[in-house]
């Protein structure tokens, strides 16, 4: 028998031996295979990247509703408004050059004029200080019959005695109330005078001198320009300079162009 054994056909021999299990391995090997999604990938293929995602849509913000304030309203007294603007109109362009108008004039009285001090007048020279000391120091500081308002408004700019004598020393002794008043709100001062006075700028008129001192004009500003090549000058050249903002420093730099 072991002969006839190994006289079989040699081309039964040479045919893979399979068996039922094996054939079912393999179909399942196969099916692990094909449902792999990084099969056939291997030659380094960089993977699919997901979409972004998109940014979230901001929503509407809805501001809280703010109720109006009421503010309050504050009642000036009517001859304390009128002392207030006569204070303040006297320190204005118009008021340093010109001429009172003529219905302001009309409305200034003297202090008890018509009799006993009315209500308001006493509301106005009481919320202004102006006491009965006040009075009478100023009726002899040498300025004059002083009227209500004329009282309330220097009272207002804290003119007193010794600035009227103060000024009286630096050359200007004869001051109306209302060059007093403007004098002090642009904050000329006798120091001031006598600067302008050294500088070469004596016996100004009381408006020229207002008109520097709200410019800043002083004796410093008169000194530099006299440097720069720009001396005796008249007030209303040095206030202009000023007023436009030309100095020293601007003259000089345009005089290194200036034509050989």
């Amino acid at each position: 028998m072991a002969t006839e054994e190994k006289k079989k056909d040699p081309k039964e021999c040479d045919k893979p031996a399979t068996t039922p299990s094996a054939t079912v391995d393999v179909e399942a090997d196969a099916s692990d295979e094909s449902d792999d999604p990084n099969d056939g990938n291997e030659s380094g293929d960089q993977e699919v990247t997901p979409a972004p995602t998109p940014p979230p849509t901001p929503e509407a913000v809805v501001m809280p509703r703010v109720a109006p304030i009421a503010i309050p309203r504050v009642t000036i007294a009517p001859m304390v408004h009128e002392a207030v603007a006569a204070a303040v109109a006297a320190t204005t362009p118009a008021a340093m050059i010109g001429d009172e108008p003529e219905e302001r004039r009309a409305r200034r009285r003297k202090i008890g004029e018509g009799g006993k001090l009315s209500v308001d007048d006493l509301i106005t020279l009481h919320n202004a200080g102006v006491d009965p000391k006040y009075i009478e120091e100023m009726r002899g500081a040498g300025i004059g019959e002083l009227t209500l308002d004329d009282l309330v408004a220097l009272r207002i700019q804290d003119v007193n005695p010794a600035y009227i004598k103060e000024m009286a020393s630096a050359g200007y002794p004869h001051l109306t109330a209302r060059e007093l008043i403007t004098m002090r709100v642009q904050g000329v001062s006798s120091k001031y005078v006598q600067d302008l006075a050294n500088a070469g700028y004596k016996n100004l008129p009381v408006h020229d001198i207002v008109s520097m001192a709200t410019m800043g004009v002083d004796a410093q500003f008169v000194k530099s320009l006299a440097d720069a090549g720009y001396a005796n000058l008249t007030a209303r050249e040095l206030v202009r300079l000023r007023a436009s903002g030309v100095d020293a420093n601007f003259i000089r730099d345009l005089s290194r162009y200036r034509t050989k």
